[in-house]
């Protein structure tokens, strides 16, 4: 099993984290959108190259959410 730790949060600054959803996609600018998506492939990209089991055949997909406190 392929098993892929991916954050939910993203560090906009230093001192302030956002939840990476659709309401944020609607209000974030352009720029933020493009970095997230270039940081989340290549994120995916190393985490896939460096498991050394392959994808055959159909796969499932499952999400586990793990959201911080305040």
């Amino acid at each position: 099993m392929i098993k892929l730790e991916l954050p939910v949060y993203w560090s906009i600054t230093k001192k302030q984290q956002t939840l990476i959803g659709m309401n944020w996609y609607q209000r974030a600018n352009r720029f933020q959108i493009n970095e997230v998506k270039k940081a989340y492939h290549e994120l995916i990209r190393v985490k896939l190259l460096s498991n050394k089991e392959k994808i055959k055949g159909s796969y499932q997909v499952r999400y586990k959410y793990f959201f911080i406190k305040k």
